[in-house]
This record gives structure tokens, sequence and C-alpha cells, in this order.
């Protein structure tokens, strides 16, 4: 229901290590195609990458709050992160790549790469430096990145702490549960702006894609094949595998698509399924009658011919236009939201599927909306009061009494005050 096209997901995380030639200085200068000199010594060594800037698409300096606003510049940041790493073998800086969906306008890849990003600024207090780079893919189109340098200490109004940010949530899990928070940052973002592609963190295995993942092959490659591509050995021959591997992974998810569709119908036409059916001749489903998200409702996607309301108790209303059913738990709550959903959409006669006590309690449900049904039995008593206290006249009753209970308590007034007030005739 609220599948979306699926863009190529990419996260890498590394390091600046010294011990083994890294400068910091010079990753900044590299991935913001620019000059930086790295001033701890006397010399001042200068590293210029300014022959590269038609390769940068933009970039900007992230800093928490209190932070000296002179650390904006790059040079003064990370010298200053250099010189607060005392150790031979320390880190200053982590190293942070990943791929930006291709159907993010070029003019809102910043703003995308800066929330994803921004937790670990906001939260964890690191100076971040997000640059933009977008060469062209071995298919022939852009390939968006952001490249992040994000310091390994906490930056502060006194400058860069003395300790170490903790290296837990980059090691548990060996990673993936960073790269799960990267990508769920990256699909708010996505839904937030009405973007309709989705990322996925996971594994082919893991996904249950039995497409063959295609193989790796070394950036070496790639440049050979870029600069002479009637020379290159191996990668031409990835490349005309391509269009095979993408084909027979859209037909993998047609194939689950339709599965998944055919058990549902299976499961909504059984007489079992605790819901309603639609008397009407040529039912029709109205998107715009769907409810907001909010309250016991925590999702709602639709498409062309139905749609999946989410409660917070994971119990789902499945909306058809001839069909309602709950798939979960079907307690109280989730009777009174498709009895409400049914008078949403304008059912004025419908037929009960389900248990005996399930269609009980529906009948007293929809009684209270004035539906008619075809339920035999007059509800209990049982059922009517849990009905009735399901209800959205009586919910909303229930608001309105706490809200007044929160509602500050009156003056206190002392006796003695009081008794002088009434001499000057105050209240």
């Amino acid at each position: 229901m609220s599948a979306h096209p699926e863009s190529l997901f990419h996260v890498e995380f590394g390091a600046v290590q010294p011990s083994r030639g890294d400068n910091l200085c010079k990753v900044s200068a590299y991935n913001a195609c620019s000059k930086l000199r790295d001033l701890r010594d006397g010399s001042a060594t200068t590293f210029d990458f300014t022959r590269k800037q038609n390769e940068h698409e933009g970039g900007c300096i992230m800093l928490p709050d209190g932070a000296s606003p002179e650390l904006q510049e790059p040079e003064k940041l990370w010298n200053a992160a250099q010189t607060a790493e005392t150790r031979r073998d320390g880190q200053p800086a982590r190293l942070i790549e990943f791929s930006i969906p291709r159907q993010i306008p070029p003019e809102d890849r910043l703003d995308f790469a800066r929330s994803v990003t921004r937790p670990w600024v906001e939260h964890d207090g690191a100076a971040a430096q997000i640059d933009l780079h977008c060469p062209l893919a071995s298919d022939g189109q852009e390939q968006p990145h952001a490249h992040v340098i994000l310091s390994r200490r906490a930056l502060n109004e006194d400058g860069f702490a003395k300790k170490k940010l903790p290296n837990d949530p980059w090691t548990q899990n060996r990673g993936r549960d960073m790269r799960a928070a990267v990508s769920s940052r990256m699909n708010q973002w996505l839904e937030q702006h009405e973007i309709s592609t989705r990322v996925d963190h996971r594994s082919h295995k893991e996904r249950g894609d039995d497409t063959p993942p295609e193989p790796n092959v070394s950036r070496r490659a790639v440049e050979a094949w870029k600069n002479a591509p009637d020379d290159a050995e191996v990668f031409p021959e990835i490349i005309a595998q391509r269009d095979t591997r993408l084909a027979l992974r859209a037909e993998s998810h047609e194939l689950t698509a339709a599965e998944s569709e055919i058990s549902d119908i299976r499961y909504e036409l059984g007489s079992r399924a605790p819901g309603m059916r639609n008397r009407r001749r040529k039912p029709r489903l109205d998107p715009a009658r769907l409810p907001k998200v909010g309250g016991q409702i925590v999702d709602v996607s639709h498409d062309d011919k139905s749609a999946v309301i989410t409660l917070k108790s994971g119990s789902e209303i499945r909306v058809r236009p001839e069909r309602m059913i709950i798939r979960g738990r079907a307690d109280d709550r989730a009777i009174a939201a498709l009895a409400d959903q049914a008078r949403q959409q304008g059912w004025q006669h419908v037929e009960l599927t389900g248990d005996q006590r399930f269609r009980e309690r529906l009948a007293a449900a929809l009684e209270l909306r004035g539906i008619e049904h075809d339920h035999d039995k007059q509800p209990s008593q049982t059922a009517h009061k849990a009905a009735v206290l399901h209800s959205p006249e009586h919910l909303k009753k229930v608001r309105a009494r706490d809200a007044e209970k929160l509602s500050p308590a009156p003056e206190f007034v002392p006796p003695w005050e009081r008794k002088r007030r009434r001499e000057m005739g105050r209240p």
C-alpha cells in the first residue's frame, strides 16, 4: 500500500588516521575543492585542490549551539580539531559518505544532506563539514552524493572537549544500526517533502530479494572504463548484465506484490474476516474522506483502489470501495475506527462478517452512527457500553474534562486579604 520506487542506498563510514599519513586539513580541502593550510607547524603546509572546483556542487559547516562563530571557517575548525588530538594514533574526525536520491532536485540536495547530518551535530555536539559532489555514473546519469567530516569530540564555547564522543553507536551490530539510522533520516526527509522514492539499508537477502547483487568493482576499474571504455575488461560485462538484473528484480517485486494482494483478497472474502461489506450497488472510495494522522491513528496510506489505516495498537483497517476489514487485533478501539470510517465514506447499510462477539460489538458501534446492518440480534448492554465509551462524542467530552482538570488552580487568597478586599469594595 505504501510502496514507493526504491533509490540506491549507499553509506560508508571511515576515519581520518594520522598514523597512516592522513591529514584532516587535506581531507577538508579535497572534499571542498578548496585551499587550506595546516597551521600546526611553523611551515604552514598548504593543500590546494581549487583545480577541482567544477566537481563541487555546494556545502556548508554545521556547528552545535554555543560554538564560536569563528569556527565556521574550515581552516580554523579543523586545525583546532587536530590540535585537540594529542595521541599519535588518534583519530580527529570521522568520514561519512552517503548517496543522494536522483529524484531530489539539485537545489534541495544540501538541505537533504543537512537533515541526515543534523542529529550528530545537535544531539552529539559534533562539528561537521558537508560537501556535495555529482559526477556521472556508469549509466551516464548524475550520481549525487555527500561527503561529511565529523569531529570525534564535542564542540562548545570553550573549544573541543577533552574526551571523545562515544564510539558504541558507530560499532554496534557491525555498523548496521547506524546504517539503519541514516536510512530512517533519509526516508523521513523524503516523506516530508513528498518525494515518491524511498531507500532501504537492508541487504537483498534481508529483504527477501533473490536477485543477485551487482558485483563490486574497484574505483580503479571504474576510472579505467571512463578514460578508455573500449579497453576496459571487467566493467563492460557488468554494465551489459545490469538491464537483465533490473528487469529480473522488477518482475520479482511484481510477483511478490501480486501474491500479497491475492492473499489479502482471499482473507477479505472469507466470511470469518472481522469487517463489513457495503450493500451499495456501485460503491466508491473517496480518499478525501480518509482520516488524518493523530490520536489512535499513526499512518494512513492509499492508492486508487484501497487504503490502509494503521492504529497505535498495530491493527490495520483495510478499506476498499465494497469492503472494510480489520487486520490484527479487533479490539473496541479498532471497531470504533472501523465504524467511523464507514460513516466517513457515507455507507448506509452494511453486511457484517466475523465471529458472533465481533458482529455484536460492531453492530452497537454502527447503530450509534446511524448505519443500518444485518445483525439480527439486539446488542448486549456490554457491547452498547463499549461502543459509547469509544464513540467520538464521548471521547470529545473526556478530552474537555481532562483539559478542565489541567487548567490553572484559582488564586489562593488568605482570610485577612479577603476581608481587606471586601472593605475596599474589591472582589
